[in-house]
């Protein structure tokens, strides 16, 4: 972060405010050493609830920052997920929008979990910190030294499962997986990776509590790289941020992507967008050519993740994949090449050489 103090971070498109790496630097080291005045430390777990803005990503690096380890909610979680996931983690201290803190004082009360601090982003009440106090400058923050593990698979994050089958459980995810993740894979993407970081801009919408902003937070600081913030996904505000902010690379899911076909403007300047890609879940072979064919400046990749892995781990994205991309429609590309896996028969549990079958691709 020091060596982008003066490249763009982000963009709050909701009130067009433009945050450098230097000054969003400033306000994590402050919070960090906040936290250190309060008595959290190494492996302590600071959480937080809120929309995407300026200050999101704050508690997130802070924590890094004195070996504490963050793990956040979405704030479209539902109230039984929530508790659960409070009774899970028992944060010491928790970081809070205004319009969530009223649901947040019931999940706590349900869960019975009191963090010993909670901070809320804006005014807050008198029984609990503003996060204001926390950006108040610091003596010797100019002194400030960042936590170093010794420990490269110590866990570093807490993220949470889909719950598709059940209720979300914790995974935790250590410094090499995720360093490994968000920022090998480029390797792997020359087609859809800027070789001029300053260059770059990112459109996603997911928060802090989705792999997927992780990973895009932890390779945007490693490549100096800019964000656009959105409070939430709008088809027809997408078009005008991707103009307006000139877009190089965004993230969009299958269950977005008829919409935006359906707001896309005529005379929209796409210019800059390199890639479109998406996931998260499957997606059909008439909706992906609808979108290549809407997008024809654009390469349109489909890839696949689970947080389980710290992010992605297969995506068409060598020009050399254009021509199996348009056979196989619904695939979700080529294995990372850092990566090690392996095909196992359903019927037979038997290892399948790879060298012979040829499936390389998922």
């Amino acid at each position: 972060m020091k060596s982008f103090r003066n490249r763009i971070a982000q963009y709050e498109d909701e009130t067009d405010y433009v945050d450098t790496y230097g000054a969003l630097l400033t306000r994590c080291i402050r919070v960090a050493m906040k936290l250190q005045e309060l008595g959290i430390g190494e492996d302590d777990i600071v959480s937080a609830c809120t929309h995407n803005h300026r200050n999101s990503c704050v508690p997130f690096i802070a924590s890094t920052f004195i070996g504490a380890i963050p793990a956040t909610f979405d704030p479209g979680l539902s109230d039984i997920d929530t508790v659960s996931l409070l009774r899970l983690m028992q944060p010491k201290v928790i970081f809070i929008s205004q319009e969530m803190l009223k649901d947040f004082e019931t999940y706590m009360e349900k869960a019975r979990v009191k963090p010993a601090y909670t901070i809320v982003f804006g005014e807050s009440r008198g029984q609990y910190m503003s996060f204001d106090e926390f950006l108040k400058p610091q003596i010797k923050e100019n002194q400030f030294k960042v936590y170093e593990t010794s420990n490269p698979k110590k866990t570093a994050v807490v993220m949470f499962s889909s719950g598709t089958t059940g209720l979300p459980k914790g995974i935790c995810l250590n410094h090499y997986a995720l360093l490994k993740q968000s920022g090998s894979f480029r390797d792997d993407c020359p087609e859809i990776i800027n070789s001029d970081t300053a260059d770059s801009v990112l459109l996603l919408y997911p928060t802090l509590y989705w792999i997927s902003a992780v990973c895009t937070l932890i390779g945007a600081v490693l490549r100096g790289e800019a964000k656009v913030l959105c409070r939430s996904f709008n088809a027809k505000r997408f078009f005008e941020i991707v103009e307006k902010y000139k877009v190089t690379l965004t993230f969009v899911p299958p269950y977005n992507l008829p919409l935006i076909l359906q707001e896309r403007p005529k005379d929209v300047d796409l210019s800059s967008l390199k890639a479109m890609l998406t996931g998260s879940c499957p997606i059909t072979a008439q909706l992906m050519k609808e979108t290549i064919e809407a997008f024809p400046e654009t390469p349109v990749k489909n890839g696949y993740g689970q947080t389980e892995l710290a992010g992605a781990i297969s995506l068409f994205s060598r020009p050399e994949d254009r021509d199996m991309q348009k056979k196989k429609l619904t695939s979700c590309g080529r294995i990372y090449s850092y990566l090690q896996w392996k095909l196992i028969q359903l019927r037979t549990s038997a290892i399948m050489d790879t060298a012979v079958t040829h499936y390389a691709l998922c």
